[in-house]
């Protein structure tokens, strides 16, 4: 599995390389700028040159099947919409509902158009960490644009949107982003807020 994705990563190279030796950023390499290349951007390397690669300065790029690729942070995050179903934005969960049916759901989606089970294709979604959820922000607390992210995410609306991680003072609640101003919050887990899915990386 490795010596595979040794070996796509160094096609997606010569691939995507100029041919004075300068590779462009967004394409391949450090992402998350870290100061290694994880297995997760050497994928999103490849991914990249299949695609044929986003022009220089584009970070959101839209994969055109609900999905929406950070060249940023090598995630791959949830497209919302106003169609009602799976992805409607309007959408609200507990907790519990949101880590286990609504991302069992996501995994488990059917696109005939394209033959695939799984969102996009893939079967690993899961809740992003409060973290990453911040990631995503245009300009956490100082945001002068409502709902504050960006366009290229679909339809979202400015509220609050449920993070996987646990509050650790207290179990029985987890933290939220708030997407109009980018503060983390905590409640009860029984609660019920927005969420959005995300895959790769931890």
């Amino acid at each position: 599995m490795y010596r595979l994705t040794w070996v796509l990563g160094m096609a997606a190279l010569l691939a995507v390389s100029p041919r004075d030796g300068v590779v462009n950023a967004q394409c391949l390499g450090d992402f998350n700028a870290d100061g290694t290349v994880a297995i997760n951007e050497i994928i999103t390397s490849v991914n990249n040159s299949l695609a044929g690669c986003p022009p220089p300065g584009v970070r959101f790029v839209d994969n055109a099947d609900g999905t929406i690729t950070d060249n940023q942070t090598g995630l791959m995050w949830e497209k919302k919409d106003d169609g009602g179903g799976l992805h409607d934005k309007d959408d609200t969960y507990t907790w519990a509902d949101a880590m286990g049916e609504f991302i069992s759901q996501l995994n488990g989606y059917s696109d005939t158009g394209r033959g695939q089970t799984g969102l996009g294709g893939h079967s690993d979604w899961r809740m992003p960490t409060s973290a990453e959820l911040q990631t995503i922000l245009l300009e956490p607390f100082v945001c002068v644009t409502v709902p504050c992210i960006d366009s290229t995410f679909g339809p979202t609306v400015d509220g609050f949107y449920w993070s996987s991680t646990t509050n650790p003072f207290n179990p029985t609640s987890a933290w939220f982003v708030g997407f109009f101003e980018g503060l983390v919050f905590g409640d009860e887990k029984t609660g019920t807020y927005y969420v959005r899915a995300v895959r790769g990386g931890s």
